[in-house]
């Protein structure tokens, strides 16, 4: 099991004793909860840092769970196993009240709509689709997995005053900057990843995840206008 820097807190910088911390898995052990602990490296985090998005974290793995499930990939199977516990629990309640709300959140972000190929010309037809539910706070949850990957690739921690910017991608952003990341892995077949920091300044960096084979997120963390359309800044 890897571990980085155990005595400072990976999100506030905070170094303190050991004691004093959790242990954070990067990526999140939630997103493939029946993975074996030699896919997950661990960083420390304060208490407050670490649990303050853990219920946006659970919707999130709700999202994705139900979003890449049924399509061949373990470890999304496995995620839709726990997020149907987590719809199903309580049965008294949902006699008296209905389904769960993380169930009804859901099922509201399915819609049919229309379908078109990828250079949006040819009109395919009409299909089901999932979006992420607008209370779901997913860039804090996909901006502190990336923070984590920094931290342990790196060893730095990304300022709290530094910009910083998370968004869905479907194909890759700054291809010249992607070609140039030579920080890349996986954790099993739930979790891809690339990317790499500006060698003038290592707590800004460039970063792709790929969840389940399927989602895709781009994020970067910025002190000035390091990353460029040109993809001229470098990336190491």
């Amino acid at each position: 099991m890897r571990r980085k820097n155990l005595s400072q807190c990976y999100l506030c910088g905070k170094v303190n004793e050991r004691s004093k911390f959790t242990l954070e898995h990067v990526p999140p052990k939630f997103l493939s909860p029946r993975s074996p602990d030699t896919e997950f490296a661990k960083v420390a985090a304060c208490k407050n840092c670490n649990s303050k998005y853990s219920h946006e974290e659970s919707k999130f793995r709700d999202f994705l769970a139900v979003a890449t499930a049924g399509k061949g990939i373990k470890s999304a199977d496995d995620a839709y196993s726990s997020a149907r516990r987590n719809f199903l629990r309580n049965p008294i309640a949902r006699l008296f009240i209905g389904p769960s709300k993380d169930l009804k959140r859901i099922v509201r972000s399915i819609k049919r709509e229309d379908i078109y190929s990828p250079s949006g010309k040819i009109y395919l037809g009409q299909a089901l689709v999932i979006r992420m539910p607008d209370d779901v706070g997913w860039r804090d949850i996909v901006l502190k997995i990336a923070k984590g990957l920094h931290f342990l690739k790196s060893g730095y921690v990304v300022p709290e005053n530094y910009k910083t910017v998370a968004k869905f991608i479907r194909e890759v952003e700054f291809p010249e900057l992607y070609k140039r990341c030579k920080v890349r892995g996986h954790a099993g077949d739930f979790f891809h990843f690339a990317g790499g920091w500006v060698k003038e300044d290592p707590k800004s960096g460039l970063w792709y995840m790929v969840f389940y084979k399927t989602v895709g997120f781009m994020v970067w963390f910025l002190k000035s206008k390091t990353v460029s359309k040109s993809g001229k800044k470098k990336i190491e």
